[in-house]
């Protein structure tokens, strides 16, 4: 209970109290609706509902033998507010007030709302006054005017209701036949020939319906038809099934049953959209790497390799979809990172510098440029490669500085071991050199040297 509404009646003349507000309404009454009769599925299979403006003309249909669904409005400026349900036939039992009168225009406006709604009809009395005025005046007779007023609107929204069940066996049947053809396809081209059928009904089908509100479902198909078509969403689904049979990277077959375990249409089209989108990438890549297969030099490798590098990183941010399989991501993760900390960078210093030591060749350098592995794999094995020759070589040298050589390196001699040592340290990158060694040694040799210098002290 949302509220009410009482009318003081007067016990000797059973008209409304002569007093000054004989009638008092309380508690919410906008959206709120009395149910004076419900009728029965016997009674009013149709679902019929008339909607009476005041308590009076309600208990005045129903005293009449209305044996539909009777609700009172409480008021007239009320009756805008009703929410039919599905299928549900409005009938609005207006007072007549006169034909220039201003409640006509609060009853055309619950009209225009309602319409939009179901199938909506509004009876009013011959003559001026409500449909009690017809009981009161007529009596026993006015029951049979009543009902003589009312019969031709329920008979008409008998006749709709049997027009909408008409018109919805032979939308459902459309239906039917529609998916029927696309699950019956044989190739992609059916398939979406079929598809393009389904659409082009559904976008023209508010159009063709005689009762649209009695169709929301079918509506609303036609809404997505309609944006299906103005996004321009079944030219890119045929775009794409296209370039995928065509490079090879789905059959007839694939696409098919992709198109059958999808839920709608568009996520079947973004589901092309991504495939096509990984398909690109991947070709993209497998291009890249024929291409460096194909090389024949360590500088035209790395180029490629940069290329490809360049490439993925760029696709960090701008990929349309975002649930592609997580390799492919990672894959971009990793060289968007890699663009961040200069890996490409540090890669060639290194290569760069391992050709001018003389520490790799040219094809050498083109053998680990052409490896699967990543690029800080790349520059960490080309660097431990270094590591492992400057350990040997600075071993071997400072061995023949002990025996009391000498070592010419970069236009200087040497014959100590710490400045020697500590040359390597000023120009060569401490990751490339066995540093904690080297530190060891100088350190040695510098404790030797200390003791020697007080040996020497005492004996003077």
């Amino acid at each position: 209970i949302t509220g009410g509404q009482y009318l003081l009646l007067d016990s000797k003349t059973n008209n409304k109290a002569d007093i000054a507000i004989p009638r008092k309404s309380f508690g919410t009454i906008s959206g709120s609706f009395v149910n004076i009769s419900n009728g029965d599925e016997k009674s009013n299979p149709h679902n019929i509902t008339i909607i009476a403006e005041g308590i009076e003309t309600a208990l005045s249909l129903k005293q009449s033998g209305i044996d539909v669904r009777i609700v009172c409005a409480l008021g007239i400026s009320n009756i805008k507010n009703y929410v039919p349900e599905d299928g549900e036939q409005v009938i609005i039992a207006a007072d007549n007030d006169g034909k220039n009168d201003i409640t006509n225009n609060t009853i055309d406006k619950a009209y225009d709302i309602l319409s939009k709604l179901s199938s909506v009809s509004v009876v009013r009395p011959e003559h001026h006054g409500d449909f009690n005025d017809i009981l009161q005046e007529q009596g026993k007779a006015g029951e049979a005017k009543v009902r003589e007023i009312l019969e031709p609107a329920i008979k008409k929204h008998v006749a709709i209701i049997k027009d909408i069940e008409l018109a919805s066996q032979k939308l459902n049947a459309q239906y039917q036949s529609l998916e029927y053809e696309i699950k019956e396809a044989k190739t992609v081209d059916e398939a979406l020939n079929a598809i393009s059928k389904k659409v082009n009904f559904y976008a023209e089908l508010d159009k063709n319906l005689k009762y649209p509100y009695a169709f929301p479902k079918a509506l609303a198909s036609c809404k997505e038809a309609q944006l299906f078509k103005e996004d321009g969403v079944f030219s890119r689904m045929h775009e794409s099934s296209k370039q995928l049979l065509s490079d090879g990277f789905k059959s007839d077959k694939d696409i098919l049953k992709e198109l059958h375990n999808t839920n709608g249409l568009r996520e079947f089209n973004k589901k092309l959209d991504q495939e096509v989108e990984a398909h690109s990438i991947h070709k993209n890549i497998a291009d890249i790497a024929k291409q460096k297969d194909e090389a024949t030099t360590a500088k035209e490798v790395f180029h490629l390799l940069q290329k490809e590098q360049e490439y993925l990183a760029g696709l960090q941010d701008n990929l349309q979809h975002k649930g592609h399989e997580q390799s492919l991501l990672n894959i971009i993760k990793q060289a968007h990172e890699f663009k961040v900390n200069d890996e490409m960078n540090n890669l060639l210093n290194t290569a760069n510098y391992s050709f001018k030591a003389k520490i790799l060749s040219r094809d050498e350098l083109m053998t680990h440029f052409k490896s699967a592995n990543s690029i800080d794999k790349m520059h960490e094995n080309i660097s431990q490669v270094c590591y492992d020759h400057h350990r040997s070589l600075l071993t071997k040298h400072c061995n023949k500085i002990l025996a009391g050589g000498t070592i010419k390196h970069q236009g200087q001699d040497f014959d100590c071991v710490v400045k020697y040592l500590e040359h390597w340290k000023e120009y060569v990158d401490h990751k490339l050199l066995p540093i904690e060694k080297m530190d060891h040694v100088i350190d040695q040799h510098l404790e030797q040297q200390r003791q020697m210098e007080r040996s020497h002290s005492m004996s003077i």
